[in-house]
C-alpha cells in the first residue's frame, strides 16, 4: 500500500509523453509533444501538463471505484497490474460498507445457550 500524488505523479509526465509521443510517430501527439517541450521545468505542475495534452491521465492518479482523476489516493495490493488505486471518499464509503456488513455478520451469529430453556 503506498500514497499516490498527482504533484509527484507530474513530475515525470513531461518526459513520458515526450518519449512515448515526440518522435513524430503519431503526428497528432507530436504537436503535444512540442509543447510540452517548450513548457519551462518551473511550470511543470499538473495543471499547466493537463492543460495542454487535454486530460489528467499523464498527471493524476485514477481512483478505480469512481473513476475520477484525484489530488491524492492510496494504491492498495503490490505495484503490479493487480494494484488498485482508491480516493478517500471511496474509500471511506468502503470502509463505511464493510462495517456495517461486520455488524450485521454480528447480529446473525447464535446467541450461545445460558442454560435457561
Amino acid at each position: 500500500m503506498r500514497i499516490e500524488f498527482a504533484a509527484i505523479k507530474s513530475r515525470g509526465a513531461v518526459a513520458r509523453y515526450v518519449a512515448q509521443y515526440g518522435d513524430g510517430k503519431y503526428p497528432q501527439w507530436k504537436a503535444v509533444a512540442d509543447k510540452l517541450r517548450e513548457l519551462p521545468p518551473e511550470r511543470h505542475t499538473p495543471a499547466s501538463i493537463s492543460a495542454i495534452i487535454g486530460g489528467k491521465s499523464w498527471t493524476h492518479p485514477s481512483c478505480r471505484e469512481c473513476g475520477n482523476y484525484v489530488d491524492v489516493a492510496i494504491m492498495l495490493g503490490d505495484e503490479s497490474d493487480n494494484s488498485v488505486s482508491v480516493c478517500l471518499p471511496c474509500l471511506k464509503s468502503a470502509a463505511a460498507a464493510l462495517s456495517a456488513a461486520q455488524s450485521a455478520m454480528a447480529a446473525l451469529q447464535p446467541i450461545a445457550p445460558t442454560g435457561d430453556a
